[in-house]
């Protein structure tokens, strides 16, 4: 599926405005495309769902904010799935019950390029990333902002049960010398009132 210069608004689903099930799949968004007030943005089972380009899924106002009706996952509902987050994402101002932003369930997540999320809010847990039995790993000098996030229980960024947080160290060779490639996962300002940064 290729979206360029797409700005999706209003829109409502039970189970995702992109659905994927039991499939593989490339989401390439280029240029400027943005997912506003949307209900239940996008929702994985048993798939492979690759978001690549420039994309954001933002609202500004709390009182409409891309909610999911079934209270997990405000922009990513994943469940047995594999998710890679390629080129410039930004996921902002969501909400959910867990996960304001994203919700993995036997999942993995893979951050390759430069993933913003930033002022999401989680009812209970994660305010920005639930984790349940899933990876979450920065990979090919990829970078993951959490900033700004809240949840009501536990991670104000990410709350993880039975999962793992990883990021890469490469060293690679080039004309005899040595370039790192790092991949990083910064937290600033979350707040939770157990564990602000992390609940695990």
């Amino acid at each position: 599926m290729c979206m360029q210069n797409v700005i999706l608004s209003n829109n409502a689903a039970s189970l995702g405005m992109m659905y994927f099930i039991e499939s593989t799949c490339i989401v390439s968004i280029s240029g400027f495309s943005e997912f506003t007030t949307n209900i239940g943005s996008i929702f994985a089972y048993n798939s492979n769902v690759t978001i690549d380009g420039n994309a954001t899924f933002i609202n500004s106002s709390p009182s409409s904010t891309n909610r999911t009706t079934y209270s997990e996952g405000g922009v990513i509902t994943a469940f047995q799935s594999e998710i890679i987050l390629k080129g410039l994402c930004n996921y902002k101002h969501n909400f959910a019950e867990s996960g304001g932003a994203v919700y993995a369930t036997e999942s993995q997540v893979y951050i390759s390029g430069n993933a913003t999320l930033s002022h999401n809010t989680a009812e209970k847990n994660g305010g920005a990333i639930f984790l349940y039995q899933s990876e979450l790993k920065c990979q090919d000098n990829g970078k993951l902002l959490l900033l700004g996030n809240v949840a009501g229980e536990k991670g104000g960024a990410i709350h993880a049960i039975s999962s793992s947080i990883k990021t890469t160290f490469n060293i690679l060779a080039d004309f005899n010398e040595y370039a790192r490639i790092i991949s990083q996962i910064i937290f600033t300002e979350n707040h939770a009132i157990k564990g602000g940064a992390v609940s695990l």
